[in-house]
């Protein structure tokens, strides 16, 4: 997986390749699921060294994609631990939703 488009903490880190196993990121995309981590110095999902390099301390990803194949996620990340609560990810969920369906005509 490679940061394709980043802004702000992570923008210095686009190209940065992570691996589809032993990453959040690579979990939501083989699961399909939205995925969130309170915090990253003691979450055993996330590829602890890339959060360090980048400054996150929590994050939420959601998968882009339709039911079948998720092709990447959005990831929304802060250098705050428990900066999302359950009402920030179903935001952020309900925004890839509706952006995947109009665009591509599914989800």
């Amino acid at each position: 997986m490679v940061y394709a488009a980043a802004t702000g903490l992570s923008e210095a880190h686009v190209g940065v390749r992570l691996s589809l196993h032993g990453s959040l990121s690579g979990r939501c995309v083989r699961s399909g699921e939205v995925l969130r981590c309170d915090d990253a110095t003691i979450d055993p999902r996330v590829d602890a060294e890339a959060c360090r390099a980048i400054g996150l301390r929590s994050m939420v990803v959601v998968p882009l994609g339709n039911a079948s194949v998720t092709v990447g996620v959005l990831k929304v990340h802060s250098g705050r631990e428990r900066a999302f609560d359950d009402v920030a990810v179903e935001v952020l969920a309900s925004l890839v939703t509706s952006y995947w369906s109009r665009r591509h005509g599914t989800r």
